[in-house]
């Protein structure tokens, strides 16, 4: 009797929380996905938070760091999309260096990730197939020279602030 008790106490006492629990405003630190392939690392793959989400024919931003653990420079070679028409590198950064990395003009920049190094890449998925919301992924096959390829279920990022929500809709009672 007294384990029933215990037990129904602990399972009440986490019914609190309600629709404005402070762990309902909390963001993952990292919201976006991870993968490995021997010394390569991606880190944080997400595609940028759109309100309206993207329709069918338009163009998603997606973010994500390269990190290379190895003895030997990798570079990214391909990146293909089943749900686009292409992908394309838009923009890379070395991360923590002063310079920018050498490449050819944005949607043609090679990514090259020197041994103990991390660079930010942006891609561009060009002519979505289909809607992509927030509650969906976006599937992404990134190919290295060192023949790795890595498969990725890309998400959409939470969006920066809270949104708003909106007001309730309170029926009067009827008489």
């Amino acid at each position: 009797m007294l384990v029933a008790g215990l037990a129904a106490g602990t399972l009440l006492a986490g019914c609190g929380a309600g629709p404005d629990a402070a762990t309902g405003e909390t963001r993952p630190s990292i919201p976006g996905v991870d993968a490995d392939a021997g010394d390569i690392h991606v880190r944080n793959a997400v595609v940028t938070f759109n309100p309206e989400g993207y329709a069918p024919g338009e163009d998603a931003p997606v973010t994500l760091s390269i990190g290379n653990v190895g003895q030997d420079t990798v570079r990214l070679v391909g990146v293909t999309s089943e749900s686009a028409g292409s992908v394309t590198v838009a923009s890379v950064t070395q991360v923590g260096l002063v310079s920018p990395p050498p490449g050819g003009a944005p949607g043609g920049q090679q990514v090259e990730v020197a041994p103990g190094q991390l660079v930010a890449v942006t891609l561009t998925a060009t002519g979505l197939r289909e809607p992509l919301t927030g509650a969906a992924v976006l599937p992404l096959t990134l190919t290295f020279d060192t023949g790795a390829e890595l498969a990725l279920e890309v998400p959409v990022a939470p969006p920066d602030q809270p949104l708003p929500r909106p007001e309730p809709v309170v029926e009067a009672p009827e008489h």
